[in-house]
């Protein structure tokens, strides 16, 4: 009794009259050997998935708590944006916004006139022409966007061989987005660009 207290699997008597006793005792002990190996493979799986369920909870606040500053941008921006009057108030404050938002330092904003893309605002002036003439060369990256009528993403104009950069050489990196602006009926009348992402490129 004490040996089996102190963790014995099972004692046998001697003289062993039964031989079947060392077969059984044996495989007793064998067999608790084996739920003990069992029991702390499973203790160590679930201490795994313990830990692995701590981290994905983490990681999943952490993902919130930043999904929920930015949507707190999102409304703060629409505040702004509602004050503003005019398209030209309006177009700058839509630039200074998205630049906010996407971490970039430049860009511009083109409406769309009668004989060309007409300059509302620059966030990094003195490269950007004041107006883009009819037609926008579906290989510029602004006829792009027009053409395809949907934000377009680049993160490096360089690896793009379907499009022709500007030309202008003051860009920190060729990574860019633009957004067509568009009305009810889906034509587009004016561009937003961004570039000199900050951390490129835009994803």
């Amino acid at each position: 009794v004490a040996c089996l207290r102190k963790g014995a699997s099972d004692f046998l008597i001697k003289p062993l009259e039964n031989i079947e006793m060392l077969s059984l005792s044996v495989s007793r002990a064998l067999r608790e050997v084996k739920l003990r190996q069992q029991n702390q493979k499973y203790k160590e799986l679930l201490e795994q998935r313990i830990s692995r369920s701590s981290e994905e909870l983490k990681t999943t606040n952490r993902y919130l708590t930043e999904l929920n500053r930015r949507l707190t941008e999102v409304v703060d921006s629409s505040r702004r944006l509602s004050s503003c009057v005019t398209i030209e108030s309006f177009g700058t404050r839509l630039l200074e916004e998205f630049s906010h938002h996407l971490d970039a330092s430049g860009g511009s904003l083109y409406i769309a006139g009668q004989e060309g893309l007409r300059l509302v605002h620059c966030l990094d002036g003195g490269h950007a022409p004041g107006l883009i003439s009819y037609p926008v060369a579906k290989s510029s990256p602004f006829g792009y966007a027009l053409y395809r009528k949907e934000p377009i993403l680049i993160g490096d104009i360089r690896n793009e061989e379907a499009l022709r950069p500007s030309g202008y050489g003051g860009y920190n990196n060729g990574s860019f987005v633009i957004f067509p602006l568009q009305n009810q009926e889906g034509k587009p009348f004016g561009l937003v660009s961004l570039h000199g992402k900050k951390r490129p490129p835009f994803i």
